[in-house]
């Protein structure tokens, strides 16, 4: 992994100039603000039956996932960027103790809350610098909104916490990838996840250079777990790919999650899950639950989307 300084960015002549340096824990995150908006819907939306399993013995769960085709125009809004750092060092992962991700070198249990302390990656912000003059990159393409109901949120949220809970008991360090699920809500995960994992199967179906088509969530009203996803061109004018998406919907499904799960990494990587040029930076992101949308639209279900268990507690954090 080679890792790189810019030194200027000039967008009217769209150079870019860098500087290669040493390796580092040193990284930047920028403040980009991606904004998504229809100018005209295509067709009109088509809602997909979501089967999530229920408790032994219980129905299967109907839920909704929504796809909605439209042209719009995307623009991402850079601001500025966050000096940041990393070290993987013992930590309370009480989200209420004040000692929260905070690093505790040789401490068996946290000073404050008295719970077991865990090996963490921890990422502290070093400085923030604000641009004069933000940088703003606009354009025109179709694109496809995907949206989940209040069903799915809720089924999500719960299996989210099934899933910090069977982790929590272990009594072995959280994973690197399963911190996401103190992190970010659970809605934001599942919906990012998904729509890296559909991108990962779109090349199978349609003639789409990986370039040609990306992926965000923006937050939308009506609450805190409320987001949506958008597939769309990265040209002006569009180049197809985000129809692909739409006409090619049914058998993405089942193509992705075969892909995810054939996957030999534990809470995704590169090859299933991590997308080059994500506009949210490739956080808010677990292969698993990805897996939970997927397996809930291809058929038939699959067994082991299944909320965590004691039996499964050793799957997971291994």
């Amino acid at each position: 992994m080679l890792t790189y300084q810019c030194l200027s960015l000039d967008l009217t002549s769209k150079q870019a100039i860098l500087k290669q340096v040493p390796e580092s824990p040193l990284f930047t995150v920028a403040f980009t603000q991606s904004e998504t908006g229809s100018l005209k819907v295509l067709t009109n939306p088509v809602a997909l039956p979501l089967k999530f399993p229920r408790a032994e013995g219980g129905a299967d769960l109907p839920a909704v996932l929504t796809l909605e085709l439209s042209y719009g125009q995307v623009s991402h809004i850079t601001s500025g960027y966050s000096l940041m750092t990393q070290l993987y060092e013992q930590t309370c992962l009480n989200r209420r103790c004040l000692n929260y991700k905070e690093p505790l070198p040789d401490e068996r249990r946290c000073p404050l809350c008295i719970k077991p302390t865990r090996k963490a990656l921890l990422i502290k912000t070093l400085s923030e610098e604000s641009f004069e003059q933000p940088y703003r990159t606009q354009f025109s393409a179709p694109i496809v909104k995907v949206a989940i109901d209040s069903t799915a949120q809720d089924y999500l949220q719960t299996f989210a916490r099934e899933a910090r809970t069977s982790l929590s008991r272990s009594g072995q360090p959280i994973p690197p990838g399963y911190q996401q699920l103190w992190e970010y809500p659970s809605s934001l995960i599942a919906i990012h996840s998904f729509g890296h994992q559909i991108l990962r199967s779109l090349q199978l179906f349609a003639r789409v250079d990986p370039r040609e088509v990306n992926f965000s969530v923006v937050k939308e009203p009506g609450g805190s777990n409320h987001y949506a996803g958008y597939f769309y061109d990265t040209s002006d004018g569009g180049n197809g790919a985000s129809e692909a998406v739409f006409k090619h919907r049914a058998e993405l499904s089942s193509t992705a999650a075969a892909i995810a799960r054939g996957c030999d990494c534990d809470a995704g990587c590169a090859k299933c899950l991590i997308q080059h040029g994500c506009p949210d930076g490739n956080t808010a992101l677990l292969k698993q639950l990805g897996l939970v949308l997927l397996d809930a639209l291809a058929e038939p279900l699959v067994e082991k989307n299944a909320l965590p268990t004691a039996q499964t507690e050793t799957e997971i954090s291994s």
